[in-house]
């Protein structure tokens, strides 16, 4: 973990008396809940911000989860950290929409530039990550702010036009030329463009197990967390990959295919039948941020 913020994260945590241990472990250590001193504050503890990533992933922590509510933090520096806001209206926004997805009939994805998809939300099934931990036994990741809709096989037609900005998270490359993405019955039927992007694209989706799976639709998910930008960030700003945990941010909309392939659209229009949500990359309507998140935000 980097030095610097874990110097910050343990006066913050000082400031506001929680008793903090300081513990040095081998970076070969096989198991850190094994470590004495770490299993006697776990027994103590009520709540665990885990910094390192290394206390959900450890072989032993069903010792130790259903007494603790623990948050993982994802941060590599204290750069990152300033960009991340934390906010109450995630969890507001996640609720307005699982009730909009629940009463709607269809979900529309567009955009100014070409993108026309639609989706049935009859048999769609619902989850957000809100980044809190409310009750003993959960983990929850930050920075966070997801809603997922997953979808049966078989559901979503039209087009989706990915733009120079938008985002194929699992290559962490941020596309430079359109890719025109052709979809019938719930499946990518073909990729237009011959650029890097298209064929990075097309090398990435016949890498999947499945045959089968590989090209089908299998969920939409909406941004909902605010990230504060820096200076005079633009849409090629490799820095906007690491901030967000996939990149979700508020008001962005990625497309799931198959296993293992994300493509994030943050300049898109996303309705629920006839209720907007999401307009120009931005979060609109029932869900829009008021202007006191705005504010705290830094926006």
């Amino acid at each position: 973990m980097n030095g610097e913020l874990q110097t910050i994260s343990v006066a913050a945590l000082e400031r506001i008396g929680c008793n903090v241990f300081h513990i040095s472990l081998c970076s070969q250590s096989k198991d850190m809940l094994e470590h004495p001193t770490v299993a006697k504050a776990l027994e103590q503890a009520g709540f665990v911000i885990d910094l390192t990533r290394r206390f959900s992933t450890s072989p032993t922590v069903d010792l130790y989860q259903k007494n603790l509510r623990t948050l993982v933090l994802y941060c590599e520096s204290v750069h990152d950290l300033n960009r991340l806001v934390v906010s109450s209206g995630v969890a507001r926004r996640a609720e307005v929409l699982s009730q909009l997805a629940a009463s709607s009939q269809e979900l529309k994805v567009q955009s100014g530039i070409g993108s026309a998809f639609s989706i049935g939300l009859s048999a769609v099934q619902c989850d957000a990550e809100i980044g809190i931990a409310s009750q003993m036994g959960q983990t929850a990741e930050w920075p966070s702010g997801i809603f997922h809709m997953i979808f049966e096989g078989g559901q979503g037609r039209g087009e989706i036009v990915l733009m120079p900005g938008d985002i194929f998270v699992e290559a962490k490359r941020i596309i430079s030329a359109p890719v025109h993405l052709e979809i019938e019955n719930g499946n990518l039927v073909e990729i237009l463009g011959g650029s890097v992007d298209a064929n990075l694209i097309r090398a990435q989706l016949e890498t999947e197990d499945s045959a089968e799976l590989a090209y089908q639709i299998r969920g939409i998910s909406l941004g909902l967390n605010l990230i504060r930008r820096i200076g005079n960030e633009n849409p090629f700003d490799y820095e906007r990959l690491g901030v967000g945990r996939g990149c979700h941010s508020a008001g962005w909309c990625s497309i799931h295919l198959g296993s293992s392939m994300t493509l994030t659209l943050t300049n898109a229009t996303a309705i629920f039948d006839s209720q907007l949500v999401c307009e120009d990359g931005n979060l609109s309507g029932t869900i829009r941020p008021d202007p006191y998140e705005r504010n705290a935000a830094g926006l």
